[in-house]
C-alpha cells in the first residue's frame, strides 16, 4: 500500500540563530509526526537549507528553495501546515499553492513536550542537563587544586565526558 505523500509546511526563517535552530528542530519533529502517522513526508526547507547547498538567509537562495519545493509539491496528496510556532510567509505561500492545485490542506499541531522529545532525540538533552553539574565540579576542583597537570588532566576528562 502506497503511503500518502505529504508536503510539510513549518517555519524556518528566524531573527536569531537560536530561533533558526528551534525552527529546524520543529521541522524535524513535524517530519517525525508525519512518519508516525504512516505518511511519506517531504520538507523542502530541511532538504535545501544545508551547508554547501542553499542559504535560507540569502533572499535569492531562499526563493530558489521555495520554488524547488513547489515543483515537488505538485505530486503531494496532502499539505500539512504545522502551526505551533505560527504561520510564516513561506508557509502561507505553500498553503496558497496547495489550494490552487486542489491539494487538501490540513492544519496540525505537535503534542506538548515536542521540543524536549526532539532535544532528547538529538542527544543534546542529557548533555544540557550534565553541563551545569560539570561546570560546578570543574570550579570546585580548580579551587581545591592548583596543580596544572591535574587541572589539565581533569579538563581533558571533562571534555571527553561532555562529548
Amino acid at each position: 500500500m502506497m503511503k500518502r505523500r505529504v508536503v510539510i509546511e513549518s517555519p524556518l526563517k528566524a531573527d536569531s540563530k537560536e530561533g533558526y535552530e528551534r525552527n529546524k528542530r520543529y521541522a524535524r519533529a513535524c517530519m517525525r509526526d508525519s512518519l508516525m502517522r504512516g505518511e511519506a513526508p517531504y520538507a523542502s526547507h530541511l532538504l535545501f537549507d544545508q551547508p554547501g547547498l542553499l542559504d535560507d538567509t540569502v533572499a535569492d537562495e531562499r526563493e530558489l528553495a521555495i520554488q524547488a519545493g513547489f515543483a515537488w509539491g505538485t505530486e503531494a496528496d496532502v499539505c500539512a501546515i504545522y502551526v505551533d510556532l505560527g504561520i510564516s510567509d513561506g508557509m502561507s505561500r505553500g498553503r496558497h499553492r496547495a489550494s490552487m492545485l486542489r491539494i487538501p490542506v490540513y492544519e496540525r499541531t505537535l503534542p506538548p513536550g515536542w521540543e524536549e522529545d526532539a532535544l532528547r532525540r538529538e542527544g543534546r538533552y542529557r548533555a544540557a542537563l550534565r553541563k551545569p553539574f560539570l561546570m560546578v565540579l570543574v570550579c570546585a576542583v580548580l579551587a581545591a587544586f592548583a596543580s596544572y597537570s591535574l587541572v589539565h588532566g581533569l579538563h581533558e576528562l571533562l571534555l571527553t565526558i561532555i562529548e
